[in-house]
């Protein structure tokens, strides 16, 4: 039982609206909601529930527009409860009734549709895949029914967006079987590695064979089309980014002793597999055609980091790091994230619920200067804090300032919640009688250096910025 129940924007991209977020973020948030890319950054969006616990496993669309949630749903009876808490066999009624659910999330309207469900009772869900182009996701099932009759057969289906199915095909669960999706075509195939033939022990005996691997491709209508016999008993299917399907094999050079690819392509006239050149995306891999290989193209990543004991950490950082930029924070509570191939979102699993960020495009430039201008608000709060510390030591010491020369700082500490905002302050004023300073708000009391310029504090507390000359 215990394992059961363990299974169990429209948004302005200006420079002006960057850096109200930045500012923000830099002063009340500290979690990082921007990541930097080479071209440009993306300002990751608050984040929406999409469904509740237990969730699996997440999976983009290669449109970025959906976002498919597998979760075990869990019928608990007090009477379940109570049998697991005393470790009892629980049977009949009391029994937990486990059901696979597959959620999607729509990005345009943010709402989410429960659109296939399967009992435990019923069958498995082996596999989940988008179809490219389509509303369509693609399932391998394993049956209840079939097993008990003997059948090692599972069946391809496709869940359609208003949660119909349709029968593609069966695969057999003892071969070394694929149902893979192309990334850039709307284009799937079922294919079938067969085991290697036995043969007879002992000298002189005939070596194992393998048949040959054949592949069947359908398209949304779910029609497959005849078999295409692989060129070698091992062979690899490949997707290419041209919307093609190429087959891949190695062969090992004589001299060099290193393997080389060759190239097939799948000729639809002949229904074979012929030798042709490299497709353009020669140096992916093959027989992964999924969202999280293709992220490893895009110019950002979602990784899971462990900070401390129990707050696994999911961070966005750009593939090629980027001088000044930190890395952003999805969520410090959170794991399994994961990149839209457009991005536009990114997801995670938190305490076991699905989440998203929607992510904006905000252009390079306009963020640096968000940035800066975003620091510069930083640093200007800052410098007023020090200031105010200043003014308030002075109205309980006679409206004297400290000296500039001493450790004033920890004359001002009881003036001061955090003793960091005194960084980088430069005070500047020699100290004396406040009473005595003909223009307080002509006299400057200290600076801060920053981008461009300086956040200058006077004697009356007020800040302004002033540029370098």
């Amino acid at each position: 039982m215990n394992m059961m129940l363990l299974r169990g924007f429209a948004i302005a991209g200006s420079a002006l609206v960057a850096a109200s977020c930045l500012a923000q973020m830099q002063m009340q948030d500290t979690q990082r909601t921007f990541v930097a890319t080479d071209k440009n950054a993306y300002l990751m969006l608050p984040p929406s529930v999409i469904c509740g616990p237990e969730v699996q496993q997440m999976i983009w669309s290669m449109d970025g527009e959906r976002l498919a949630a597998v979760r075990y749903v869990i019928d608990l009876t007090p009477d379940a409860i109570r049998d697991m808490v005393l470790q009892k066999k629980s049977d009949g009624d009391a029994k937990p009734k486990v059901e696979t659910q597959i959620v999607v999330w729509h990005m345009v309207s943010r709402k989410a549709d429960t659109i296939f469900k399967l009992d435990e009772d019923t069958g498995r869900l082996l596999d989940t895949q988008w179809l490219a182009g389509s509303s369509k996701l693609l399932l391998t099932v394993s049956y209840k029914r079939d097993e008990e009759q003997g059948s090692t057969l599972a069946r391809v289906l496709f869940v359609n967006n208003d949660g119909t199915t349709v029968s593609i095909g069966t695969v057999d669960t003892r071969t070394n079987y694929e149902v893979t999706a192309s990334p850039y075509s709307s284009l799937a195939a079922i294919c079938d590695h067969p085991a290697s033939t036995p043969t007879a022990a002992g000298p002189g005996a005939t070596p194992p064979t393998r048949p040959p691997s054949t592949v069947r491709f359908f398209g949304p209508s779910g029609v497959l089309g005849e078999p295409f016999t692989m060129p070698v008993s091992r062979s690899f299917l490949f997707w290419g980014s041209n919307g093609k399907a190429y087959a891949l094999t190695f062969q090992q050079d004589a001299r060099t002793k290193q393997n080389k690819k060759i190239w097939y392509l799948a000729n639809g006239s002949t229904h074979k597999f012929e030798v042709s050149e490299a497709p353009p995306n020669a140096a992916g891999m093959p027989n992964e055609p999924t969202p999280e290989i293709m992220a490893q193209s895009l110019p950002a990543r979602a990784s899971v980091r462990k900070v401390g004991v129990n707050a696994p950490t999911v961070i966005l950082s750009a593939v090629q790091e980027q001088k000044d930029f930190e890395p952003g924070v999805v969520t410090t509570d959170g794991a399994s994230g994961e990149l839209s191939p457009k991005l536009n979102g990114v997801s995670f699993v938190s305490q076991g619920t699905a989440m998203v960020r929607g992510m904006v495009k905000v252009p390079l430039d306009d963020y640096k200067r968000a940035k800066t201008a975003a620091l510069r608000v930083k640093l200007m709060s800052q410098a007023k804090q020090v200031a105010l510390s200043f003014i308030m030591y002075a109205s309980d010491m006679d409206d004297v300032l400290p000296g500039n020369k001493g450790n004033w700082q920890n004359l001002l500490d009881p003036y001061m919640k955090d003793m960091s905002m005194f960084d980088g302050f430069n005070y500047s004023y020699p100290g004396g009688d406040m009473t005595k300073i003909e223009s307080p708000a002509d006299t400057v009391l200290g600076y801060i250096e920053g981008p461009g310029g300086r956040a200058v504090a006077y004697t009356d507390g007020h800040v302004k910025w002033i540029p370098n000359p």
